[in-house]
């Protein structure tokens, strides 16, 4: 006889297919049901199995489990302890925390009390955009929450909390683009859970051992039931506590709804039922989501988009995703059992709220072992716990030794530990800008502990990326060329989806210390991005001051500023910044993937129609008819930009328009609301004589030895060094002589390095005569990021030339180049001159060969740093 203690360590489930191999036929199965409630009674059956299980079990399958953690950068060492906790079980992918830092609108929080008060009465009363049931809902429990310590329901009234409400949508778009950024297949199991909440992998996949995770279904680790009588028109989750998408389901919830024309545009009847189905659902409008539908957004863009700009979301999060899926998605329902006495008919219970779980109900405390889900855990519980359950499961939080090379491997850790960072900056400077930290915060680590943690798992990642690299083929890098210009083509044709206000904020929303642009960008963001340059209203046209150039600062409509840097329409003339370089560079500096150029597109503006009408007087003052004959045309207000100087000003084509670049200005803050510092390297390094005209560089400057004797011991090789040879290459490919400093986004010696002002690139010498100095940090230091060797080999094996990607990714602009002695306008149909791609790809090669002389002279080891790209 086995001793009770030994038997309860030993996995139910095994024990029932254990006996299962004795069964005879039906009657047999009926008998294994009643042990199960005779085992039932004496509470030695987990609550949580479904017993329909026992009836069916089939064999364990190795399952891939994504989890995504919604938290607060106030308390950010709570995501940490999930990073080292449970979230170690080796079937978990990835993780991704999200905090303010990942909301659309980072100030919601930064209201007072009082307002916060009128919104939730405004709640409870009347909202004409509800329907009666919603409203009825929101009458009688929003704001509601289950209390820590008391068994009653208390309101919740802390501005941040309801901001929180709003951020299920964003959780679900960052996880979709991490996964098509990094080209992954989809998990069989996402799983939504709290920054407090403890989750036993092992229980869940003896729980799901059952499922299909290609059937829809969502589950719920705790569930409230429908109860129309006390306002509860559907089911919902009980987030804390997880909530659990299956693949097929995740595949639903980012369907495209095309509304319009639903018969053409669906690939089967499964498909069209599902879109009429939604269609319908928005036509009713039951929580005022119609005004936030544009067609062709799947359920996630819409509940994202109306979660994160509703005036006042009167909606919980968990209901909004009970919302969603009774209304919206065809889920497979759960079984009806005579065992059970479950309600449920849309998400598929783990457990039931108020009898099975709760944080202070009738339900058993929570167990390490026993509860698959528990909620409002310390970071201490968390760390316990796990322990508890790694002793029976010893093998299964071996970090990273079930993994397969295909996972990405907790690569959304990396936004939890940035996102930690970050939060630790403001808890110790609590001088800070941004909101305060609770009181009682325990912080444990200082803010260079996290970043240290975060680079490491960023290197980790960009190894991996490296060995992917190497492995694509050519056909993947012509693919990759058609989605980075897809991404600036409206995919409805000139069907624009938004106000210009809401492009704008996207792009104010990508700058971070190491990029401008990210690298999976969806929504036509980049494209209404580039409509609303091409054909946005002038709202106020000035010149702007200093500088060797005619440039303008137009405001467009949406409170957007931009520089129009005009092309001299009386032909190339050498020395003068070009237009369409800075529009070429910006793709190239794309194609390489150095996204750290502003957005460029060229554009033709109506001087008389669109300029004058809005000019500033100043402006205005500058303008004059050149020759006699040519009117309209103006100075502006630079430096050279004088007609005593002999001068020309800028003059209008025979049409009256002026043709230059649109160059997007860069926001001023980052998305945490903290200042974005441009620093220039000027006299800080002995880098800048890289930067130096030729004629003024000293000869020991021009050594080879010199980066090896003075530069490498003076500058941080990760990243300031790497980021200074990645720049140098990429002025060499583009022929970029006017980079007379470096100037980093800064934060704290980690930013990168900006890439802007390339007027002077692609001149008529460079067709010709490459200027080798450009490449002199990389010939003379001789290093290079892992990944930036592997992604140029890539490259290299593509399809066509480097210059057929350039030129294709350039062909959506209409500028072209001035013209040349000899020549029209009218005769170049591309922003580039032939003689530029010949040269384009001349360069490509001669960097190909640097590199290689490198690895052969020093070995791959000492010249490929692995280092975090962004």
């Amino acid at each position: 006889r086995m001793p009770r203690a030994t038997m309860a360590q030993i996995p139910f489930r095994h024990l029932i297919q254990k006996l299962w191999v004795c069964r005879k036929g039906l009657v047999n199965s009926l008998s294994l049901m009643w042990v199960y409630v005779a085992l039932k009674q004496v509470k030695m059956v987990p609550n949580l199995i479904d017993p329909a299980h026992l009836l069916f079990p089939t064999l364990q399958h190795a399952i891939t489990i994504d989890i995504i953690s919604v938290g607060s950068k106030n308390r950010p060492h709570y995501l940490e302890s999930q990073l080292k906790t449970w979230v170690t079980h080796s079937s978990i992918r990835s993780f991704i925390g999200i905090t303010e830092m990942d909301d659309y609108d980072q100030t919601c929080a930064e209201i007072t009390q009082a307002e916060q008060d009128a919104r939730i009465a405004s709640c409870r009363s009347s909202n004409p955009s509800l329907s009666a049931a919603i409203q009825e809902l929101a009458n009688n429990h929003y704001s509601h929450t289950e209390g820590e310590k008391s068994s009653s329901f208390s309101v919740r009234d802390d501005p941040g909390w309801h901001c929180a409400q709003r951020r299920f949508g964003q959780s679900f778009k960052t996880f979709m683009n991490t996964t098509r950024r990094l080209k992954n297949s989809l998990p069989d199991y996402l799983v939504m859970v709290d920054d407090d909440t403890y989750f036993n992998v092992d229980l869940f996949q003896e729980h799901v051992a059952a499922i299909d995770p290609n059937e829809p279904r969502i589950l719920s680790g705790c569930m409230f039931e429908a109860n129309p009588l006390i306002g509860i028109p559907f089911e919902f989750p009980y987030g804390g506590f997880g909530v659990v998408y299956t693949k097929e389901t995740i595949k639903q919830m980012n369907t495209p709804i095309k509304c319009n024309n639903i018969d053409e545009t669906t690939s089967s009847l499964r498909h069209a039922s599902f879109v009429r189905s939604a269609c319908g659902v928005i036509e009713q409008n039951q929580i005022g989501e119609l005004e936030f539908f544009r067609d062709g957004m799947s359920v996630v863009d819409l509940i994202s988009a109306y979660s994160a700009q509703v005036e006042n979301l009167c909606l919980h999060s968990d209901w909004i995703i009970g919302y969603m899926a009774k209304y919206y998605l065809s889920l497979v329902p759960p079984r009806r059992v005579f065992w059970s006495n479950s309600k449920a008919v849309t998400l598929h219970p783990i457990r039931t709220w108020p009898f099975q779980c709760g944080n202070n109900t009738q339900a058993e405390p929570c167990s390490a072992t026993k509860s698959m889900f528990c909620h409002s855990q310390t970071p201490q519980d968390l760390e316990a716990m796990t322990a508890e359950n790694q002793l029976l499961y010893p093998e299964h939080y071996k970090y990273g030794k079930n993994r397969n090379n295909d996972t990405y491997n907790n690569i959304g850790s990396i936004t939890s530990a940035i996102s930690i960072e970050k939060s630790n900056e403001y808890a110790t400077n609590p001088a800070a800008k941004g909101p305060n930290v609770s009181k009682g915060t325990n912080i444990q680590h200082d803010p260079e502990y996290f970043w240290q943690t975060a680079t490491q798992w960023l290197i980790d990642k960009s190894n991996e990326y490296a060995t992917d690299l190497a492995q694509r083929g050519p056909d993947e890098a012509k693919d990759w060329v058609e989605k980075l210009r897809n991404d600036t083509i409206l995919s409805g044709g000139a069907n624009i989806q938004h106000e210009p206000e809401y492009y704008w904020k996207a792009a104010s929303q990508w700058l971070t210390p190491r990029q401008v642009l990210p690298s999976f960008i969806e929504n036509d963001e980049l494209a209404g991005i580039f409509h609303q340059l091409r054909n946005g209203k002038i709202i106020k046209a000035s010149s702007a001051k200093g500088g060797s150039q005619t440039k303008l600062l137009l405001d467009i409509e949406g409170g957007q500023q931009v520089i129009f840097k005009p092309q001299r329409n009386q032909g190339f003339e050498e020395g003068w910044d070009q237009h369409h370089a800075e529009i070429a560079s910006f793709h190239v500096s794309r194609l390489l993937d150095m996204r750290r150029a502003p957005i460029s597109v060229g554009r033709r503006i109506d001087v008389v129609n669109e300029i004058m009408p809005v000019a500033t007087p100043e402006f205005l003052d500058t303008f004059t008819t050149y020759e006699n004959k040519t009117k309209n045309c103006f100075y502006g207000t630079c430096n050279y930009c004088d007609p005593a100087r002999g001068i020309s000003p800028i003059c209008p084509f025979a049409d009256g328009t002026v043709e230059g670049v649109m160059i997007l200005m860069l926001p001023k803050k980052f998305r945490d609301g903290s200042k974005a510092i441009i620093s220039k390297a000027e006299n800080q390094f002995p880098i800048v004589a890289w930067t130096d005209e030729d004629k003024d560089r000293m000869e020991n400057m021009k050594s080879k030895d010199y980066c090896d004797a003075m530069v490498k011991s003076k500058v941080p090789i990760q990243p300031r060094l790497l980021d200074i040879i990645e720049t140098s290459i990429f002025d060499f490919l583009v022929q970029n002589t006017d980079r007379h400093s470096y100037e980093f986004i800064d934060q704290d010696n980690r930013g990168g390095i900006m890439l802007i002002d390339h007027g002077k690139s692609f001149g008529l010498a460079s067709q010709e005569n490459d200027k080798m100095e450009l490449l002199t940090p990389l010939i003379q230091c001789c290093i290079l990021r892992k990944t930036t060797y592997e992604y140029f080999q890539w490259l290299s094996r593509m399809d066509g030339t480097f210059s057929d990607a350039v030129l294709r990714l350039t062909s959506v602009d209409i500028a072209t180049p001035p013209a040349i002695e000899g020549e029209a306008k009218e005769d170049y149909t591309a922003v580039l001159r032939d003689g530029d791609l010949v040269g384009l790809d001349r360069r490509m090669s001669i960097i190909l060969d640097e590199m290689k002389t490198c690895i052969d002279e020093r070995g791959s080891g000492e010249v490929l740093v692995e280092s975090p790209l962004f």
